[in-house]
């Protein structure tokens, strides 16, 4: 088992189980660093068990904890934190987990965002209304927490709109209204899938005019959202790289593809218009995942998340040789932040959707299957043979596989996301709705 050691920077992580896993990030930080992690149970035995090996074969007991929920996890990372005295504190991925760490490296004194930016990293009324008091360009937008709210906020802002909670990810309880939107049972189905649990502010959400988008790529296929993917040090901003997207699934994602296509100018503008927000925010000391669409008036911000997008670190690793992970603790303990180098291929992450209406799956290829395809350098497949995938419930919900690949150009990339979106390997009992 590999030791700690006192000669090197202490790391404390909260790990609340999704984004880049401990077999990812542990044997990338243990080389430079002494690390402990605080990490949120799932509740289910077999997978805790599964996650807790994980953490022994990296780590001695007395360096990882588990908490059953968040508020446990904060009061460990608390008292481990007075414990140990580690040189920084980060989160692995979460927005609220996120925003919470932040808060306690405030008050610990140690790197990471500023006391003002702290409600903007959870709360997307909050970001558009220190978006919008800065001057940059948001859409219309309104707080809804009833059916009255909603109402009025579709006579403010026009429609079309979207409708999201004020905190979530992964277009969880996300709905388009439309000028002939029962705003009564939008309302009623979007407090019923809004999570109950694990950080969300149940019952607040946001109305914002929908962002048209318009494709700017030479090849057709791509779609009209892209992200930004950068790391914030002592107020300096690096960006990293920019990752393009396929057409959503509504609002569900289903590829992830880096480096850019987009032109020089383009990819200009949308790194100045990052920083901007950033710098709107007062993001300080963190790395970031800014969403934008592609408009006819240019870039128009979506969100800023203050932690890594889904995929990010895998895909900045195949395509720039880059450890993102690195670059978090470096962040959170005060170190030097490197560049990347320039991109040695393309990489991606696929997540073909379910679609909407779809019956019970009837076959689900094995993950060696998967793995056999050419590009593929990893795939986890979260369904089986049986179930029914719940389209309501964003990007996770909806997934069939989550696969990172690799390639030479990105056309193989775009090829092998429409190979899985055929019923080439996943097929159902009722296929090809909309």
């Amino acid at each position: 088992m590999p030791q700690q050691r006192n000669d090197r920077p202490r790391l404390l992580l909260a790990d609340i189980g999704i984004g880049p896993q401990a077999t990812w990030y542990l044997p990338r930080l243990r080389a430079d660093y002494d690390v402990r992690v605080v990490w949120l149970a799932s509740g289910s035995e077999a997978r805790d068990q599964g996650r807790a090996a994980m953490f022994r074969a990296w780590l001695p007991d007395c360096a990882h904890i588990s908490a059953p929920d968040h508020r446990r996890m904060l009061e460990h990372v608390l008292a481990v934190a007075a414990e140990w005295s580690p040189h920084g504190i980060a989160a692995v991925c979460g927005d609220q987990a996120v925003a919470d760490v932040h808060a306690i490296c405030h008050t610990l004194g140690l790197p990471g965002n500023g006391r003002a930016s702290l409600p903007a990293l959870h709360n997307k009324f909050a970001q558009r209304t220190m978006l919008r008091d800065a001057g940059l360009p948001v859409p219309a937008f309104a707080a809804v927490d009833s059916y009255e709210t909603l109402a009025a906020a579709l006579e403010y802002v026009g429609t079309p709109a979207i409708l999201k909670p004020v905190a979530g990810s992964g277009s969880v309880a996300t709905f388009l209204a439309g000028s002939a939107t029962d705003a009564a049972r939008t309302w009623a189905l979007a407090t019923a899938a809004a999570p109950p649990a694990g950080g969300y502010e149940n019952g607040r959400f946001i109305l914002e005019r929908l962002l048209v988008g318009q494709r700017r790529h030479a090849d057709a296929r791509y779609g009209c959202q892209v992200s930004v993917e950068s790391v914030v040090s002592d107020g300096e901003v690096l960006h990293l790289a920019i990752t393009d997207k396929l057409p959503l699934m509504g609002f569900r994602e289903v590829a992830d593809i880096m480096p850019s296509t987009l032109s020089s100018a383009e990819c200009d503008e949308l790194l100045v218009a990052t920083t901007d927000a950033l710098q709107a925010l007062a993001i300080t000391n963190s790395v970031t995942h800014t969403e934008f669409m592609l408009t006819g008036d240019g870039p128009r911000l979506i969100e800023v998340n203050s932690r890594l997008g889904g995929g990010v670190a895998q895909m900045l690793h195949h395509a720039y040789e880059y450890d993102a992970v690195g670059a978090l603790a470096a962040v959170a303990t005060g170190r030097a932040v490197r560049a990347p180098g320039p991109p040695r291929r393309f990489a991606a992450l696929l997540t073909p959707q379910a679609p909407s209406g779809s019956g019970r799956l009837t076959a689900v290829p094995s993950p060696e299957e998967l793995r056999r395809i050419p590009q593929v350098i990893e795939a986890v497949v979260p369904v089986s043979p049986g179930d029914l995938p719940d389209t309501t419930a964003g990007t996770k919900g909806g997934a069939l596989v989550y696969l990172t690949a690799e390639a030479d150009n990105p056309g193989a990339l775009i090829d092998l996301a429409a190979l899985l979106a055929s019923d080439r390997y996943f097929r159902f009992e009722t296929a090809g709705l909309a």
